[in-house]
């Protein structure tokens, strides 16, 4: 009795290294920190949902490998008067591990974008658009909890440190994630 106890304890506990795909979703508020140069900054922030899938390729090993897209809308507030609106979208690729025998799940991303769109709607006459890219590294670093086997509830905090073009009059910036979300395996 005790074996099968203990069998199952570990598998409930541990089902994330049995899972061969898993899907997540996740909302939360992105900071943005632009260095203009050294004694100006700009910051600007947003509300992220992120969406992302994963393939587990080999049992028992807590590593897996997927995509992720992400959509950031920053708030008007911190925008001059001038713009109405503006948006990121990215779609990236994943690598993510965590040590899977523990009731809290430790895990770490790695995301790096390869598409990237961050989007400016402007408040003139013409009401131009403005378009550029972002690019550069991603790492998240959450916590799960197993409701039920095979669905998670996740806690996850994140820094990028992007680069931009054409858009912003910073060429650097870093931003922070902090969100929460779901994750199913199967």
């Amino acid at each position: 009795m005790k074996k099968i106890a203990t069998i199952l304890f570990f598998f409930i506990y541990s089902n994330y290294s049995f899972a061969f795909i898993d899907g997540q979703i996740l909302a939360g508020k992105r900071w943005y920190t632009t260095e203009e140069n050294t004694t100006s900054k700009k910051d600007l922030s947003g509300t992220q949902t992120t969406f992302s899938t994963h393939v587990d390729p080999i049992p028992f090993v807590p590593v897996s490998f997927g995509l992720n897209w992400s959509q950031v809308v920053v708030e008007k507030s911190d925008f001059i008067s001038s713009v109405s609106n503006a948006s990121t979208e990215q779609l990236g690729i994943e690598v993510s591990g965590w040590f899977p025998l523990i009731l809290f799940t430790p895990y770490v991303k790695i995301n790096y974008p390869v598409y990237s769109k961050f989007t400016v709607k402007n408040n003139d006459e013409n009401n131009t658009t403005d378009d550029g890219k972002l690019s550069g590294l991603h790492v998240n670093i959450g916590v799960k909890y197993d409701l039920i086997p095979f669905v998670s509830i996740l806690v996850e905090a994140g820094k990028a440190f992007e680069e931009s073009d054409q858009i912003l009059d910073s060429k650097k910036m870093t931003s922070t994630f902090l969100g929460a979300g779901l994750a199913v395996k199967i």
